[in-house]
């Protein structure tokens, strides 16, 4: 016969609570079977009851685990055995029956403490404890050793709270005044959680805003006072949806809350010195409005008042910019179709519009992170580069010169496009046989020297040199103001082991801005940059340029990248300096820059298109301010988390013998140093020069004769260069 199956399962006694004592029954267990052993620890450590009463067990009094929770309270009978020893404080984190034994030494003041209460004395009865008599019932050792932990932390967040202290008896009971345990003020509720050693205050919103509250132990008739504290407010998550066009609602979650809307007010919640207001407060949760539409993404720190407690908790918040916002663009031609948009469009689409240039675009699909909507073409919309407005759930978000239409271009070249030395790929010209510029006619040379330091990277051959650096970022809202500016005074310059690439690094505020350099040497490079395919003849310089994670001050704003480029002489000669640079806007996106000192032709690729958060689309590049000696050039972006650009360099010789660089009727056209600077404008990230003219708009052409000549890219029919 096992006397110890289903050791392991409730069903195994019961535990029956009456007149507020607790009583066993156990229907499994060993008793009255002369059991002579008692079993090891492990044998029931993983039980929560045991009873092997009257048996014939001799030996130590077995000693038990302090447990560090409510589950590892045993409840175990051993009265009517032969048991020795001494009780240990251990002991009085159990419910133990240990009454009929040999146990000496002196009873534990948790069990002094419970001496008038006729259950607890049966319990220890039938041994020769020094400090009680068995069988007495008056006339005990005083109790003394009642008493809390310090000052109890108190989270109002919660229903209820753990209280600590020492001999807190092993019953509860909810606040009434026949039970072995009270309170005051009415209404707290108090439970035993671990005997003697941890109690439940529940309800614990009663006791505000009460510091402190004193409890009675109607056993052993002592009133103890419980000082309390409260916790700060604490936040474990946040998150923010538009509030229409007016600002933010967020979801706070936490404790430490206030548990009433009544108390709740305007000073409640604070990011930095912004209130937002509270419209529900209570317990876990707070939901507040906070009216700045154009909220800076950044690192706030978030201040959280109770009100009740008079308790503040602080958070440090990132907000990030959340729906909607469109980052990338797959248009149609200019006969219309289907567009596909992507972005943040959140999980409710209660009403969607979209509006691209002149024209409603019906929509077709949405879903969280893509739209697509149906577009009748450029006779309804108008040409592009085209504004796009987006209105989700009466949010509104706009764009400029963010539309373009696919086209199929022609290359340029004479007689043949790509001047019969490239291949033509949708209109840009993919040079072969050691040829360059944008028409391929122009030969790359070979014997460049590259310099470097952390601030500028030059091109120098035949007594020239060509240098670019990136020098400041602009933020710019969408009336065109200057929001902020970083100057790039100094950038962390890295270099891999081939010598042949090197990375140029910065930081602003949480923002890296980043760019590459590789030289291309040896034999021409394949590139795959937003889907298209090119090759970089060796010579070139090859750019990839990243900023990611830039907190943008406005939902609506734009970035400038400022990037100063220079063609200098390294020696002075007695020809005259000058340059005039001269240009038309057309509002065609700009792709190609070169420029021409002697025979020697330094070329640049911008691009218009960019990869937004993976996705490409189009990326307007501009002439924003040109001087005698400078030009500056704007690469806008859509907004994004991070945002790649590819462009690339090189330099040329123009195989024309009939250049001189100091022939008096080509005086114009001598020795000249020509400065540009460069602003790319962007919305995540940033863009630079770039030599083969794969994605361009327009060109730049810096003649012999001092002129700059910008080229739009054909359309249908072979472009005329006028030197």
């Amino acid at each position: 016969m096992c006397h110890f199956c289903k050791c392991n399962n409730l069903d195994y006694y019961q535990l029956i609570y009456f007149n507020f004592f607790f009583l066993f029954k156990f229907n499994r267990g060993v008793v009255g079977s002369k059991l002579k052993k008692m079993p090891p620890y492990s044998f029931y450590e993983k039980m929560l009851g045991l009873d092997i009463s009257n048996n014939d067990i001799i030996g130590q009094l077995p000693d038990l685990k302090e447990p560090k929770e409510k589950s590892e309270v045993k409840i175990i009978n051993l009265s009517g055995n032969k048991l020795i020893g001494e009780l240990t404080q251990n002991h009085c984190y159990h419910i133990l029956n240990i009454s009929n034994n040999q146990l000496t030494g002196k009873l534990p003041m948790c069990f002094i403490c419970q001496l008038n209460d006729p259950y607890h004395r049966y319990r220890v009865n039938g041994n020769n404890f020094e400090n009680y008599i068995s069988g007495s019932e008056n006339n005990f050792q005083s109790c003394t050793g009642i008493s809390f932990n310090e000052t109890i932390f108190i989270d109002l967040g919660l229903s209820r709270s753990i209280i600590n202290g020492t001999n807190l008896g092993w019953q509860g009971t909810s606040y009434i005044t026949s039970g072995p345990l009270t309170s005051y003020p009415n209404g707290l509720s108090i439970l035993v959680e671990i005997p003697n050693k941890q109690l439940k205050v529940m309800d614990i919103k009663f006791i505000l805003p009460l510091d402190k509250v004193i409890i009675k132990f109607n056993i052993p008739n002592i009133n103890v006072t419980m000082y309390f504290n409260y916790y700060e407010p604490k936040v474990s998550n946040i998150s923010a949806i538009p509030y229409y066009n007016l600002g933010y609602l967020f979801n706070i979650v936490g404790s430490g809350f206030p548990n009433s809307n009544e108390t709740s007010s305007r000073s409640l919640v604070k990011f930095d010195d912004y209130f937002c207001e509270s419209s529900l407060v209570y317990n876990t949760l707070v939901i507040c409005v906070l009216y700045r539409p154009q909220m800076a993404e950044k690192n706030y720190i978030l201040s959280i008042t109770n009100e009740q407690t008079k308790k503040t908790g602080f958070y440090t918040y990132k907000f990030e910019r959340t729906y909607p916002y469109i980052s990338a663009i797959n248009p149609p031609t200019k006969s219309g179709g289907i567009v596909t948009l992507f972005g943040s469009y959140g999980n409710n689409f209660t009403s969607v519009d979209v509006i691209i240039g002149k024209d409603n675009c019906e929509i077709k699909t949405i879903n969280s992170t893509e739209i697509t909507c149906y577009i009748s073409g450029i006779d309804s919309t108008g040409p592009g580069p085209l504004n796009i407005s987006l209105i989700l759930n009466q949010v509104n978000w706009f764009a400029q010169n963010f539309f373009v239409y696919n086209e199929d271009n022609i290359c340029p070249g004479v007689p043949k496009q790509c001047s019969g030395n490239g291949v033509c790929f949708g209109g840009f010209c993919a040079c072969t046989n050691g040829f360059s510029g944008f028409k391929c006619d122009k030969i790359l040379t070979g014997g460049i020297e590259i310099k470097k330091n952390d601030t500028l990277t030059e091109m120098i051959k035949n007594g020239y040199s060509f240098g670019f650096t990136i020098k400041d970022i602009k933020e710019i809202d969408f009336l065109g103001r200057v929001v902020r500016q970083y100057n790039f005074t100094k950038w962390e310059l890295s270099s891999d082991s081939t010598i042949q690439k090197w990375t140029y690094i910065n930081k602003f505020e949480n923002s890296i801005i980043s760019y590459t350099i590789e030289q291309i040497t040896g034999a021409p490079k394949n590139f795959t940059f937003a889907g298209e395919l090119f090759t970089l003849q060796p010579g070139s310089l090859k750019l990839s340029a990243n900023i990611s994670n830039w907190e943008y001050l406005g939902s609506l704003n734009t970035l400038q990248l400022q990037i100063e480029s220079s063609v200098k002489a390294q020696e002075e000669n007695d020809c005259e300096q000058k340059s005039e640079i001269q240009s038309t806007n057309n509002g065609v996106s700009l792709n190609y820059i070169t420029i021409q000192k002697d025979k020697n032709i330094f070329s640049g690729r911008f691009i218009d298109k960019v990869v937004s958060d993976g996705r490409p689309t189009f990326s307007k590049v501009s002439i924003s301010e040109q001087t005698q000696d400078s030009i500056t050039v704007s690469l806008s972006l859509p907004y994004c988390k991070e945002c790649l650009i590819d462009p690339d360099f090189s330099l040329m010789i123009n195989p024309d013998p009939s250049y001189n660089s100091c022939n008096s009727d080509q005086e114009s056209r001598l020795k000249w140093v020509i400065p540009v600077s460069v602003i790319l404008g962007l919305l995540g990230l940033f863009g630079i020069f770039a030599l083969v003219f794969f994605l361009a708009r327009d060109r730049i052409y810096i003649s012999k004769k001092g002129g700059i000549i910008l080229l739009k890219k054909q359309k249908k029919s072979t472009p005329t260069i006028n030197e």
